[in-house]
């Protein structure tokens, strides 16, 4: 019977790990998504302004950066 329940509370161990790590991915996914988000008004903000290095730097930069971030994000969340 004990040894049932160190079984059982090693498992639940492991899996609060696991859900720990899913949750940490998600939450972060989803900060990446708020940035990508600001930076893409920051360039229609600079391209109004005909800031053009500016919009340049922050769409082939930034952005892309930020993408890239995200798309690793979401491979690791696939993982799990």
């Amino acid at each position: 019977m004990t040894k049932q329940i160190s079984e059982l509370e090693e498992k639940v161990a492991k899996l609060k790990v696991q859900w720990e790590a899913e949750k940490a991915s998600i939450v972060g996914e989803a900060g990446i998504k708020e940035e990508i988000e600001k930076v893409k008004a920051k360039i229609e903000e600079a391209e109004r302004n005909t800031d053009l290095q500016t919009a340049a730097e922050l769409k082939y930069g930034t952005l892309l950066e930020l993408e890239k971030q995200l798309k690793a994000a979401q491979n690791k969340e696939k993982k799990f």
